[in-house]
């Protein structure tokens, strides 16, 4: 069984602070690119997108990894939003962050607490600020993605590592059933049961939101004390 964590450290930069919020900059307009272009055209192949808009995010100084990076996150993102049924406006994009691969965009060295970053101006050293007692139980865990983030002039890199586990095997079995009526605890030869409230917490629930509906207009039911007091009723009950 695979085994994910991820691990929050700060960041101090062997060199020009500059070039790694640039590089985010510059990362953050690219996928703003791609999510509105996904939007408006609905196109989510990444083969018809990539071919599209690579060449016009290579104008913006990005590497050609960082490039083909912000088209594959800005579709996922643009396709989270057009499949949302109760979508609002347009996502708006604001975390600063750039998100890394393993060895193509980022490189992490825990015995040494560092890292490298590729960004505008090539690969650049980090130092990693983090409890070394705490950190030194993940030295032979798998470092996967990892994402560079920008917060009020402060970098913070947060990487997501894996390890195989083998899954032990259970030595006693427990079912359990909730419904609006009862919680049945079961582990095959005996049962408990818990009654429950739910099944009139909801009939309340229901008789509350109906008055709200039937006078909502307006919102007629604020003003109208009796109507106001009933629905309080009903959700003290609740």
């Amino acid at each position: 069984m695979k085994v994910l964590t991820t691990l929050r450290f700060g960041v101090v930069p062997e060199g020009d602070f500059s070039i790694l919020s640039e590089t985010i900059e510059k990362y953050m307009n690219a996928l703003r690119v791609v999510v509105w272009y996904v939007i408006r055209s609905k196109e989510t192949s990444l083969f018809k997108v990539q071919k599209i808009l690579y060449e016009k995010l290579k104008k913006y100084g990005l590497p050609g990894y960082l490039s083909v990076t912000a088209i594959k996150e800005g579709i996922e993102i643009a396709k989270s939003w057009l499949n949302n049924p109760k979508r609002g406006n347009y996502p708006i994009l604001k975390k600063k962050h750039l998100t890394l691969h393993q060895k193509y965009s980022y490189l992490i060295d825990l015995k040494n607490f560092i890292a490298n970053i590729l960004t505008i101006n090539g690969r650049v050293k980090i130092r990693l600020l983090h409890d070394r007692k705490y950190v030194e139980k993940f030295r032979d865990w798998v470092p996967k993605g990892a994402k560079l983030l920008l917060r009020n002039g402060e970098l913070f890199l947060h990487v997501t590592f894996e390890k195989n586990v083998q899954e032990k095997s259970p030595r006693d079995y427990y079912g359990l059933d909730i419904n609006y009526k009862e919680i049945v605890l079961s582990n095959g030869k005996e049962e408990l049961r818990f009654k429950t409230m739910f099944d009139k917490a909801f009939h309340y629930y229901y008789l509350a939101n109906k008055l709200q509906e039937k006078y909502g207009k307006g919102m007629k039911w604020r003003f109208n004390k009796k109507i106001l007091d009933r629905i309080k009723y009903f959700y003290r009950k609740i």
